[in-house]
């Protein structure tokens, strides 16, 4: 189970950092994150919504804390509050990955309607796999998290 922990782990220690460093004005990888409209009448495509910093640091630091729920559920790193709270965060942890990987109906996911923008395709071919696995693997440590299987 601390391979399956680690796995989780460190692509969320990855991905927040890389909020922190938009948050802080860095460009690199920033290309098609946030979901757009197709174009119109001669018009790029346009974001659905354009995150602030603030949101992007919560998202980012959201990231940070799910890491460590992580590691304290699987016991790699001390876990200094109930145990429960690391169980149940496990579980939503999962949720949210997995949720996220089906959609909104909308703009992504697997439900969404928008297929053809260039946020859609790495939607289908990078996001919404990454958030599918990173969930299966949440759902993976929260069962055989001590305590943690139904």
């Amino acid at each position: 189970m601390p391979i399956l922990a680690l796995l989780l782990a460190l692509p969320l220690v990855a991905l927040s950092v890389l909020h922190l460093y938009w948050a802080a004005g860095g460009r690199w990888g920033s290309t098609a994150v946030v979901p757009t409209q197709p174009p119109r009448d001669g018009a790029p495509e346009a974001p659905v919504f354009t995150p602030g910093p603030l949101a992007t640091v919560a998202v980012g630091l959201a990231l940070a804390a799910a890491a460590w729920i992580v590691l304290g559920a699987s016991a790699i790193v001390a876990w200094p509050f109930p145990r429960v709270l690391a169980q149940v965060g496990m579980w939503g942890i999962a949720a949210v990955f997995l949720l996220r990987a089906v959609g909104d109906f909308r703009n992504v996911g697997i439900t969404r309607r928008i297929w053809d923008t260039t946020f859609a395709r790495l939607d289908s071919t990078v996001y919404t796999p990454l958030c599918a696995v990173l969930g299966g693997l949440a759902l993976a440590v929260a069962w055989l998290a001590p305590s943690g299987g139904l």
